[in-house]
């Protein structure tokens, strides 16, 4: 809290109203996985950073290893040795590679904007939706046949009618590399023989565009369905392991809610994002909150995605029902685990709005109970959530964000931390006014003169001589600190540096 004693003002202890998830110190250590069976039907992989691939080297050797066809779901195919296999796949089989993505500019465009999305930095990846589509017309040229399905999340890839992958990653060389992700390979035969149909069920009947053969032509042509004349049989009843997918059909929600309603000591969930669940309660919050009522501790890892007032909100929900939650720069997993003993990794987000209802998008997960997929699932997730590079805090300071939120349009303020401030009575009483109302902003285009931007006052801020400043109150304005917030976080300045205050001041006189 602020202080008022002696004349001092401690801007850093300012609580904001929203809360952020902020660095930590956390040590970062490769995950290294024990295999678990390499022959077993159901075999985990993974991607984190700096440690074996073993979920790119799962995908190409299925793959490489094809010998009549090979059916892929990916939104993009941004990866050469992906994209390279896939070609030299079609040319050896003589066709018989088929690849469903996203293909009209505004699904590709959305899809790429989660791909790119890395806050740490505030650095920017991924490739722009002409290079994206450019990929596929490289695919064509040289035998792949590629259809887009819009509202198609869904990550996959069924070799042979024999083997399959389902996971978190899109093809792409992030993905594949650093990303944090899950995947699961299978060789249940009726399991891959559901997801083949499934496939088949989405490329005749499922898919409006497809791409020409013609080289140099990579603009999609829109299709009419076919007509589909079998059908794809439901997933065993829960606990056996399955491949479960949302479309018409909800397998992945009641999935997780299954698990969640089977925990009763310990929950481990990942998402990239979180989206809506305020408004749907009964999607996510709900379970929890029974739950964690029944002794259940929650522990969940997310993105850090500061920038969006949707996920930062929902992240609160959930620190409030008493969810354990941290954050990483690179997370895109997507799973839920109850008791280390029954879970399921997916495709689809803790998102509202897409891939869990019925009818909101096409998603596709795996069902791991009783395999031996299921431990090393429990190892990776354990392992992102200890080594997460941000914790969520609900009431940061403004020392805590000057010094441990990453943003783009965030500096670190400029000046000591403890001014001796030389000003007017009637200014300082003016500050002294803005203490109840959240963290203190700055901005500056020199250093030599500073703007605080409280919620009704703007001050001008400039040094006199090493630790003493003069503050003068330019003018009142009811300031909408939040909407200048979500601006920076839009539209970071080249020009302007920002930041919180956390500088503690005590007044000398006028």
């Amino acid at each position: 809290m602020s202080s008022h004693i002696n004349g001092v003002l401690d801007l850093g202890a300012l609580e904001s109203r929203t809360g952020y998830f902020l660095l930590t110190d956390a040590p970062q250590q490769p995950f290294i996985g024990t295999g678990g069976g390499d022959r077993a039907p159901w075999r985990f992989c993974s991607t984190y950073r700096e440690s074996p691939k073993t979920l790119r080297s799962a995908v190409l050797e299925l793959i490489r290893s094809a010998r009549r066809k090979i059916f892929v779901t990916s939104f993009i195919i941004g990866d050469d040795e992906v994209l390279n296999a896939l070609t030299d796949a079609a040319r050896r089989l003589t066709g018989g590679v088929y690849v469903i993505s996203e293909l009209s500019d505004r699904s590709l465009r959305q899809g790429l904007a989660e791909l790119a999305e890395r806050e740490q930095q505030g650095k920017k990846f991924g490739p722009d939706v002409e290079t994206a589509k450019k990929r596929f017309e490289v695919l064509t040229r040289n035998g792949v046949a590629v259809r887009g399905h819009e509202n198609c999340h869904a990550k996959f890839v069924v070799v042979d009618d024999s083997v399959a992958w389902v996971g978190s990653a899109n093809l792409d060389t992030r993905a594949l590399t650093v990303v944090g992700e899950v995947g699961v390979t299978t060789t249940d035969h009726a399991e891959v023989d559901r997801l083949a149909r499934l496939f088949a069920t989405m490329w005749k009947a499922g898919c409006n565009r497809e791409m020409p053969n013609t080289p140099g032509d990579y603009v999609a042509r829109r299709r009419t369905a076919d007509e589909v004349t079998f059908t794809v049989p439901a997933p065993p009843p829960e606990p056996d392991a399955a491949i479960i997918w949302t479309r018409a059909e909800d397998h992945i929600l009641r999935g997780i809610h299954a698990t969640i309603d089977e925990a009763q000591d310990s929950l481990l969930l990942a998402s990239f994002s979180l989206t809506g669940l305020r408004a749907s309660p009964e999607l996510l919050l709900k379970p929890l909150e029974s739950a964690i009522a029944r002794g259940v501790t929650v522990d969940l890892i997310v993105r850090a995605r500061n920038n969006r007032d949707d996920h930062v909100m929902d992240a609160r929900a959930l620190h409030d029902l008493g969810v354990r939650l941290v954050a990483d720069d690179l997370n895109h997993a997507k799973a839920v685990v109850a008791d280390d003993r029954t879970g399921l990794l997916f495709s689809a987000n803790f998102d509202a709005t897409h891939g869990l209802e019925p009818g909101s998008g096409i998603e596709v997960g795996a069902r791991l109970n009783g395999t031996t997929a299921l431990p090393e699932l429990v190892r990776y997730l354990r392992h992102a959530i200890t080594h997460a590079t941000h914790k969520f805090v609900a009431a940061p300071t403004a020392r805590q964000l000057d010094q441990t939120l990453t943003a783009k349009w965030k500096a670190p303020w400029p000046l000591a931390d403890e001014l001796a401030i030389r000003c007017t009575s009637n200014d300082w009483h003016l500050l002294e006014g803005e203490m109840d109302r959240g963290p203190v902003l700055w901005e500056s285009t020199d250093p030599r003169d500073l703007q605080l931007l409280a919620s009704r006052s703007k001050f001008a801020i400039t040094p006199e001589s090493p630790g003493i400043c003069r503050l003068l109150h330019l003018g009142n304005t009811e300031h909408d600190l939040q909407a200048d917030l979500r601006r920076w976080w839009r539209q970071p300045s080249t020009k302007i540096s920002r930041g919180y205050c956390p500088a503690r001041l005590r007044r000398l006189g006028g």
